[in-house]
């Protein structure tokens, strides 16, 4: 099912210094509509997150703990300016 499912939702985002390189991850949790993200970012330096497999496990349980029922992810890598 797509589309908002309700609250906690998240938001999950890649970046990286090329468009074929992630090297950070934010995740943003929003608890409900009026609320402020409680953010948490990761990061390497040599290897692309995105096929980072124990990330991947640390961010799928920050969503299991806080119970997050619909998840927004980015479908690329965003570029970091320099």
């Amino acid at each position: 099912m797509r589309g908002l499912r309700g609250y906690p939702a998240a938001t999950v985002a890649f970046y990286g210094p090329t468009a074929d390189f992630a090297t950070k991850l934010v995740a943003g949790l929003v608890a409900g509509e009026h609320h402020d993200p409680d953010l948490k970012k990761w990061f390497t330096k040599d290897t692309d997150i995105r096929f980072d497999r124990a990330i991947a496990e640390e961010v799928t349980a920050f969503l299991q703990e806080h119970g997050c029922k619909s998840v927004a992810m980015t479908d690329g890598n965003h570029r970091l300016s320099a």
